[in-house]
């Protein structure tokens, strides 16, 4: 491919529209070398859902036509030298050989290939050979292959991990079970009902209590899979798990639990789920408000508070202390438009106690802070017990005439001073 050619489809994959990119998406099939599927690998991450098909539909059908046919016998000599090719097409063949030989004296010669392999379709097939050849033996390495940036690599990781009966590794699998591919995804649940069945419950466990937002999101998603596929006896841990995640402060894993809630436990959550959907209600009402306070500056902010690592990892913590300890972090930030736009994000906190001490200390502001909580509870219910209520009302009503005595005492020193 000349340097002319790929300038004009990087320019295409930057610029281009829905037509120009199937064109190229084409073209590149035609010619179908190494340069060809880094380009369709690019294209395969476009936002178009049309686009992102086609080059993947095109990457599977080079990957197809690689797979030339293997001879009847080759010996381990040849093979070794087959290996090692320039071609990835031959060091294809070798693997595939190798795992359909099942010849169990070349696998040192795969965890060799496998430390260096680049191109996907190699890298995929080496990793499931090894999987069903080499055992637990190399279930640490193929860990390693759960987060690869292909997603047929991942998803034959998954399941070579499986095959090879790696217990150990479930909790790596269970975070791929929010991975973004579907077929990384599916992968990942059949893998966990087979390496997990005596300890999903116990591992879910250990999961749902994690500080990481992707372990717990994992979760979230896994329970709509599995509620129809587990042993009955497990159902009602799984019904306090949904309850747990109904609760979470991430956003989207309460969605996830809610839709669970709605789908098997509707019932019996009844309760739950009203007040999570008034909850979720409350987060699309104060969005709105905080776009209207922070206008055109809202992406910017952000992408801001994005930077405010150990900010954002204690207002998503399952822990309600964590959370409640963070309001004090957030208030002592200098950046105004930042302060308000987590304090806000925390307003959709599912816990009333976290709530009522965000409501405290935006209401304690004297400017921009309290008019907009003043606005949020002028359209929405902050789900703030009466009880709760009437003990804010009473320490605002405290601290007004604290502030009252205050000022009168400071004009009656500035008056003698004069």
């Amino acid at each position: 491919m000349t340097d002319e050619l790929r300038t004009k489809i990087k320019n295409i994959l930057k610029r281009g529209g829905v037509e120009h990119k199937k064109a190229a998406i084409n073209y590149l099939l035609k010619i179908g070398d190494a340069d060809a599927i880094e380009f369709l690998r690019e294209f395969a991450k476009d936002s178009n859902a049309e686009i992102k098909y086609l080059a993947r539909k095109a990457i599977d059908l080079l990957e197809k036509r690689s797979k030339v046919r293997v001879p009847d016998a080759l010996d381990p000599d040849k093979l070794r030298a087959m290996l090692s090719a320039y071609d990835y097409r031959e060091r294809l063949q070798a693997v595939q050989y190798i795992r359909d030989k099942k010849l169990v004296e070349l696998v040192p010669e795969l965890e060799e290939l496998i430390k260096n392999e680049r191109h996907e379709f190699v890298l995929s097939a080496v990793v499931k050979a090894l999987g069903e050849l080499a055992g637990r033996r190399v279930c640490e390495k193929l860990v390693a292959f759960l987060d690869h940036s292909d997603e047929r690599v991942r998803a034959n990781a998954v399941e070579a991990l499986e095959i090879a009966g790696c217990t150990e590794a479930v909790p790596h699998i269970m975070v791929k079970i929010s991975d973004p591919e579907h077929r990384v995804r599916v992968a990942a649940i059949k893998a966990i009902l087979t390496l997990a069945k005596a300890s999903l419950i116990s591992e879910i466990s250990e999961m749902i209590k994690s500080p990481q937002v992707s372990n717990r999101d994992s979760v979230a998603y896994l329970l709509g899979e599995i509620v129809d596929k587990v042993d009955k006896r497990h159902i009602p841990r799984i019904k306090e798990f949904v309850v747990e995640l109904l609760y979470d402060p991430v956003s989207d894993i309460r969605k996830k639990a809610l839709e669970v809630a709605k789908k098997y436990f509707a019932n019996e959550l009844a309760e739950h789920i009203e007040y999570i959907e008034k909850v979720q209600e409350r987060e699309r009402v104060v969005h709105e408000i905080l776009n209207e306070f922070l206008g055109a500056k809202m992406e910017d902010i952000a992408q801001r508070a994005l930077k405010e690592g150990l900010i954002l990892d204690k207002i998503s913590s399952p822990e309600v202390k964590d959370r409640s300890k963070v309001i004090a972090d957030i208030l002592a930030l200098q950046d105004d438009d930042l302060k308000l736009y987590l304090l806000a994000t925390m307003l959709s906190d599912p816990e009333p106690d976290v709530v009522v001490l965000v409501v405290s200390a935006m209401k304690y502001d004297r400017g921009r802070l309290r008019d907009f909580i003043d606005a949020v509870e002028s359209q929405v219910d902050l789900g703030i017990p009466e009880s709760m209520l009437f003990t804010m009302q009473l320490e605002e009503r405290l601290r007004a005439e604290a502030d009252r005595i205050w000022q009168e005492q400071f004009e009656a020193k500035k008056s003698e001073e004069m």
